[in-house]
């Protein structure tokens, strides 16, 4: 969509928008979302409910908070509907498939110690040979998509997972490995931040 909507208008694809947004539950109940593409009679119309919903999207997403739906606030709200289970994921080279289910894939991933590159919400190919080596560690055939037998996998799989990521434990056991080795560096001691320190303490000179 490369069209502007704004305050006022109405239409086809005010209708979707807002549709979009009562399914993230920012405006109204996401059970009462029509149709996105029915245009009624009455057609619903960009008011001050729909802009203020806008502008919290914007704000949630790091975008200019304008409350206008411009193309790239549309497409972050069309990306923002999918949630992981809605449709099969895979690596679309030129195309890649984007969406709140894809970052959530990430997610999981990385909390089960596979890397997946940024957690960015796009299926790019980290992403795909991070799946493909959690579904050969658990017996999937590692085909580099997320279906119902991945899905049910990392499901399965989650509620095993405690204590924080692999990644931060990992990081953790570096640091406790090196031990408190300090030669050669600068400790600095900022007497400015003892305000919360006993009545007695006094800086060791």
């Amino acid at each position: 969509m490369n069209a502007v909507f704004r305050l006022g208008d109405s239409g086809p694809a005010v209708a979707q928008i807002i549709g979009l947004l009562k399914r993230i539950d920012l405006l109204g109940d996401a059970a009462d979302v029509a149709d996105q593409t029915r245009v009624t009679a009455s057609e619903p119309t960009y008011d001050d409910r729909v802009e203020l919903a806008v502008r919290a999207f914007q704000q949630q997403r790091g975008l200019t908070v304008d409350g206008v739906v411009g193309p790239l606030t549309f497409r972050r709200l069309d990306e923002a509907r999918w949630r992981l289970g809605d449709r099969i994921l895979t690596h679309l080279p030129g195309n890649l498939i984007a969406g709140d289910d894809v970052y959530a894939l990430q997610g999981r991933l990385l909390d089960l110690g596979f890397r997946v590159g940024r957690l960015d919400g796009y299926f790019g190919p980290e992403t795909e040979a991070g799946l493909r080596e959690f579904q050969r560690n658990f017996g999937i055939p590692p085909d580099g998509t997320c279906g119902p037998a991945t899905l049910k996998a990392l499901t399965r799989l989650s509620p095993m997972v405690k204590g924080g990521a692999p990644n931060a434990l990992r990081a953790q056991e570096r640091i406790r490995e090196a031990g408190p080795h300090l030669g050669g560096k600068t400790v600095v001691i900022d007497v400015g931040r003892g305000h919360n320190l006993p009545p007695d303490y006094a800086p060791v000179s």
